[in-house]
């Protein structure tokens, strides 16, 4: 029998000293662990957790989160962004339909997420690269948007994956088609723009946001598929990688 090791296994003294956000994916609890990997706090929430989580400056979670009639392990279905108080009460949510990956709290008070949303049959025609035959089971292809929403639930503006000249960024050869691009990250800049990490073409993208197009961009297969790419007060780039070796790499923009 291999049994596994829980709780805190390691306490690096070169570790940043604070606070981990840890929640178990499809459960409803939240848990904030000091350095000693003690649960300092604990949310409790109506909905089963996703795939992020953030605290806010105001103490308040705001988290991703599975709709109760949500379909299990579907990419296209009903997801919430909720926020709640340091007792776990909701005093805020919307709607998130294909949400994935990443979203975040801008300094206006809005909420950016990374979403999916189907090709539409002229954008498939103009996918290039991964395995021939290898789109979703009924012949699919999913694409990234970004939707940013006001407090009140409005969307104030949104980007498309599919809008890109799909044609230059061909996926690797032995990726699979069912999506393009595979957004991991949103990084929201200080002039509006916003930064981008495809994981399926080894890219990260700046986004112009008053064009919706790229102003600035890097691929970089050796990466091999990177995540989390965040802009650092210097202008440079952090991001984490799976080339060899694997790690956080920082690159100039």
């Amino acid at each position: 029998m291999n049994i596994q090791k829980t709780g805190l296994t390691l306490r690096d003294p070169r570790a940043t000293p604070g606070f981990t956000l840890f929640a178990p994916l499809a459960a409803d609890d939240v848990y904030l662990l000091d350095m000693d990997g003690k649960a300092v706090h604990q949310w409790h929430i109506p909905h089963r957790t996703g795939n992020k989580l953030e605290l806010l400056p105001n103490g308040n979670l705001l988290s991703a989160q599975k709709a109760d009639d949500a379909e299990p392990h579907h990419r296209e279905e009903q997801r919430l962004i909720g926020e709640y108080d340091w007792q776990g009460r909701r005093v805020w949510q919307i709607p998130a339909r294909a949400q994935h990956h990443d979203f975040c709290r801008l300094p206006n008070g809005n909420t950016a997420y990374l979403g999916f949303e189907r090709f539409t049959e002229a954008s498939k025609a103009r996918l290039r690269g991964g395995v021939p035959g290898s789109e979703m089971p009924d012949g699919g292809v999913l694409g990234d948007t970004i939707h940013e929403v006001a407090p009140d639930g409005r969307v104030v503006w949104e980007w498309h994956a599919q809008d890109l000249e799909i044609e230059n960024y061909p996926l690797n050869m032995v990726g699979h088609r069912e999506e393009f691009a595979h957004c991991n990250a949103c990084c929201p800049l200080p002039n509006g723009d916003v930064m981008l990490s495809f994981r399926k073409i080894s890219t990260i993208m700046i986004i112009d946001r008053s064009t919706g197009k790229p102003r600035w961009e890097k691929r970089d297969d050796a990466w091999g598929m990177q995540h989390d790419c965040e802009m650092l007060p210097n202008g440079n780039i952090l991001f984490g990688y799976g080339g060899k070796p694997t790690g956080v790499r920082e690159i100039t923009s």
